[in-house]
């Protein structure tokens, strides 16, 4: 007598193996897409515009394209702030993470001064005009700046500063750069890096003070505990 085996297909062995397929394929996709780019962007018209605001992830202060409709800061995009005739007071109030930080055009303060994290997991470049990052802390308050491999630079035209301030109590605002701090460009005059007040700056690459350029002037680490 033969004994004759009936195969039966395993239908949840199927759909677990097309689902471990497409997982595998979204997976994929997910780390070869780069971070997106958004503009600070504080009006509808076309264009970059400035404006005060809050930096979290709730407020619609950025766009793409400088265009409408403007959205929220997504946590692991890159952040530009790029418009020039105005002034804006960016005041970053929840705990952020970027791939780059980008200040070229002018007159901006990025402010962070309520405590909690900032995460930047690539560059911070300071260029344009008169713009200044400032990470101040105090009692109860501690703000901190933590900034990846590439460093951070102060470049452009005239008077950028990156400002720590520790309101008089160490360790509530600090500055962690794991890459080089490059203060001066070839054509700038006066950037800055300011530490005061019982601020903390760690930087574990090499710090270049100026170009050695005729043109470059006034590039500073001033340390004032």
């Amino acid at each position: 007598m033969s004994l004759i085996q009936t195969v039966v297909p395993c239908h949840n062995c199927l759909l677990n193996r097309t689902l471990l397929v497409w997982a595998c394929i979204i997976l994929t996709l997910a780390a070869a897409c780069p971070a997106a780019t958004q503009y600070w962007d504080s009006a509808t018209s076309a264009g970059y515009q400035h404006g005060n605001g809050n930096w979290n992830l709730a407020d619609a202060s950025w766009t793409t394209n400088g265009l409408a409709p403007q959205a929220a800061f997504v946590n692991g995009n890159s952040a530009f702030f790029t418009a020039v005739g105005g002034s804006s007071l960016v005041q970053i109030a929840a705990p952020i993470t970027a791939e780059v930080v980008t200040v070229n055009g002018s007159v901006y303060e990025i402010r962070h001064a309520g405590g909690g994290a900032m995460y930047v997991t690539n560059a911070t470049t300071i260029g344009g005009t008169i713009n200044k990052i400032a990470i101040v802390g105090g009692v109860g308050v501690t703000s901190t700046w933590d900034n990846g491999s590439t460093g951070i630079t102060l470049g452009g035209v005239t008077g950028n500063l990156f400002v720590i301030d520790g309101g008089g109590v160490s360790g509530s605002a600090v500055v962690t750069n794991t890459g080089a701090l490059i203060i001066g460009s070839a054509s700038e005059v006066g950037d800055s890096v300011i530490v005061s007040n019982k601020g903390e700056l760690y930087v574990s690459g090499v710090i270049r003070i100026g170009t050695g350029s005729a043109t470059e002037s006034d590039a500073s680490l001033v340390i004032a505990q």
